[in-house]
């Protein structure tokens, strides 16, 4: 930094600098300003350019209102203009302005040495030579820039046993004659050390590597040593004698069965405790045996160098309740007895089997339906098909996502976050044989219920309008018994079979807790674009879906759409005229029903279990293909849904089309429960007031 005629490198601290220049007064640079920062200190005002090297060369400081002006420019100066400004110009170590150091650093170099031609060595050298040579260097590795340094040095170092001269004696050499030379021109040391990039010191090491080690790379003296603070062997082995410890108590077992897992041998902790914490407790032990303490890095080091295979499991949500239960049982046996232990591991390895079953039962559906699917013609995959027009088995599967609010927005004011705007369900049928998936958007004004009858009228209309015309299909499930495990959605499929829709329908659940399959990765995918979207109407969130997929996998349906309407039908009270239900239907995992026996359920408790013949048809019913359940009719919003939509929600809307104005009169708020009551301030009874208060 410079103050009139005052230099100041970059190395020096700024407040003793500051307490001997206190600047030139009264005059100001005129710029550019690249920068203006408020409220500051001379310096912090000075610490702003020299962060700004590139930028700043200089500042102008307005000690009256703490302003600092940076300057990019500071040849012109407009003396008088500012009684209580202050002018600063930047330098470097070099005494070089910040932007322009190149032109400046062999100035700085000539003022160091003047040895060999009478002047500075640098003013033979060509500079931008020595420059561009200088950067070479420095961009050069370390080991590559040794040996190229080393090479130059041998070749001009005289390290004989004696001296020899004309005009002297030959004596015994007392220490090594080394010349430096520059693009073939004899240097000083200084000049050949700031070609290279390096001080005269690292010369000074690398000449003596060249001496003992010759032409092989430098190593470090304390290489292969170990510090005094270092870990013995017997430190090492109470860490790891810990962790296994540690482990052996908490650790949970069968971690190759767990998801993101598959090494046998590891052993997963429980998430709710991080190495840190498992360090404290290290610690506390640590004091109570009077041994060594390590640091937090050190024990993290050993326990990644020594015991590798113990890891803790990340959080997740989702989880089985089964598989929790087993794990949180098993990391709590310390206490159990082998036989216990034994018991409750070979139970928790049976429901594994049990899960990996149904999982392999499910992929072999899926990938049986992708091969049939690439054998169609382009005409039988149009989707939409008459029933039982095509002579194959296709599978598919369905799943609710969670619903979502509209009008939504990715940059959401904050008063909306506390309201609750319109809502919409979304149901999902998957065509796993074309990869598609229909996306069933639902209005809470159209319908609200997400039970068997709404699960069931979605997959009549996904049969009616989106089917392949397949004659076998394959059904899979989660095991929620209020929306799809149920008797309504099994009695839907015997009547699809004995109305002539299918010739055999199976639906399949996989194991509860485990139940993650394609629909939800459709639903993810959707998600992923629903946060960035700015969403007002029904239109709009199916636009949100079609827009999803690059591919067309994510297809929308509306329930109002004109060329496909959707009626939601009462099948419950239907089938119950029909069929009987199915005894102790929550127990099965999969139910068959083909052409060749109708009124049968064939339910299976796992894939691999013996199929039990289940007579639902109730004596004297018959089945007529040409009647349909009774129309549920919309349900529609409420009065106070409405006004709170429109006073609540539509303030926050641009486009309002979803909270209209309501037609029907606001609708008095009616106080039936007594403690939400007005009471009396004198007696705190209700009924009355102060004025005609008794008391």
């Amino acid at each position: 930094m410079m103050f009139g005629s005052h230099c100041l490198l970059l190395s020096v601290n700024v407040k003793q600098f500051l307490d001997i220049h206190p600047g030139v007064p009264g005059e100001r640079f005129l710029g550019p300003i690249v920068r203006v920062v408020g409220t500051v200190g001379q310096q912090q005002c000075v610490r702003e350019c020299r962060n700004r090297p590139k930028l700043c060369n200089g500042v102008n400081y307005r000690k009256q209102h703490l302003l600092c002006e940076l300057v990019s420019v500071t040849e012109e100066v407009e003396p008088n203009s500012c009684p209580s400004c202050f002018q600063f110009r930047i330098y470097n170590s070099h005494g070089c302005l910040h932007n322009n150091p190149t032109n400046c650093c062999t100035v700085a170099l000539e003022k160091k040495n003047s040895r060999l031609y009478g002047k500075p060595c640098s003013s033979i050298v060509d500079r931008n030579v020595l420059n561009d040579y200088r950067n070479v260097c420095l961009e050069t590795d370390k080991s590559e820039l040794d040996m190229l340094i080393k090479v130059q040095l041998f070749h001009h170092r005289n390290n004989s046993s004696e001296t020899s001269a004309k005009k002297h004696k030959t004596k015994e050499r007392e220490r090594v004659r080394q010349v430096y030379h520059f693009s073939g021109i004899q240097v000083c040391r200084e000049t050949f050390a700031f070609a290279h990039g390096i001080s005269r010191k690292t010369i000074d090491s690398i000449a003596r590597s060249l001496d003992q080690d010759g032409f092989g790379a430098r190593v470090h003296g304390n290489k292969g040593k170990s510090p005094k603070h270092a870990l013995t062997m017997a430190d090492v082995k109470r860490v790891k004698q810990f962790l296994l410890s540690y482990a052996n108590k908490y650790g949970l077992p069968l971690p190759g069965r767990l998801p993101n897992f598959r090494n046998e041998k590891t052993i997963l902790l429980p998430s709710d405790k991080t190495k840190a914490e498992v360090h404290q407790e290290y610690l506390t032990l640590a004091d109570e045996m009077s041994l060594r303490k390590i640091c937090l890095s050190q024990f993290k080091t050993v326990w990644l160098e020594q015991c590798p295979h113990i890891l803790i499991m990340k959080p997740a949500t989702d989880l089985c309740h089964t598989c929790q239960s087993f794990l949180s049982t098993l990391s709590c046996s310390g206490n159990l007895n082998e036989e216990k232990k034994e018991d409750i591991l070979s139970k928790y390895q049976e429901h594994v089997g049990h899960v990996k079953e149904q999982k392999d039962h499910y992929r072999d559906h899926c990938a049986a339906a992708k091969s049939t699917f690439v054998q169609l013609t382009p005409e039988q995959k149009i989707r939409g098909q008459p029933p039982c027009t095509l002579q194959s088995e296709f599978h598919y599967s369905f799943d609710y996502a969670q619903q979502v609010h509209y009008p939504h927005y990715a940059q959401q004011v904050g008063p909306l976050f506390f309201k609750t705007p319109r809502k919409c369900q979304c149901f999902g049928i998957c065509c796993e044989g074309s990869g598609t998936q229909i996306f069933y958007l639902v209005d809470e004004a159209q319908h609200s219920n997400k039970g068997a009858n709404t699960v069931t009228s979605m997959l009549h209309h996904h049969f009616m309008y989106h089917g392949l015309g397949e004659t076998d299909v394959k059904l899979h499930m989660d095991n929620c018994s209020g929306q799809n495990k149920n008797n309504t959605v099994i009695g839907y499929g015997m009547w699809r079979v004995m109305t002539g829709l299918h010739e055999s329908v199976e639906f399949s659940m996989m194991e509860a807790g485990h139940t993650k399959f394609n629909p939800d990765w459709h639903f993810g995918l959707w998600k992923v674009k629903w946060r960035h979207s700015n969403v007002e109407t029904l239109a709009e969130i199916a636009a949100s879906v079609l827009k999803s997929s690059r591919n067309g996998h994510n297809v929308p349906q509306l329930v109002d759409d004109p060329v496909a309407p959707l009626f939601f039908y009462d099948w419950a009270t239907f089938f119950k005229r029909i069929f009987k239900p199915i005894p102790s239907l929550k127990s099965y995992h999969h139910f068959r029903m083909d052409k060749d026996h109708p009124g049968i359920v064939f339910v299976r408790e796992y894939a691999t279990s013996q199929e039990v013949a289940v007579n639902i048809l109730k004596p004297g019913a018959a089945v007529d293909p040409t009647v349909l359940p009774s129309v549920i009719p919309p349900s529609g919003l409420d009065a106070h849904r409405q006004w709170y939509l429109f006073n609540e929600v539509a303030p926050y809307c641009v486009n309002k089309e979803s909270c209209p104005k309501p037609t029907m009169p606001k609708p008095l708020v009616k106080i039936d429960s007594p403690s939400l009551a007005r009471k009396c301030s004198k007696c705190k009874l209700t009924g009355h007031n102060k004025t005609t208060c008794r008391i």
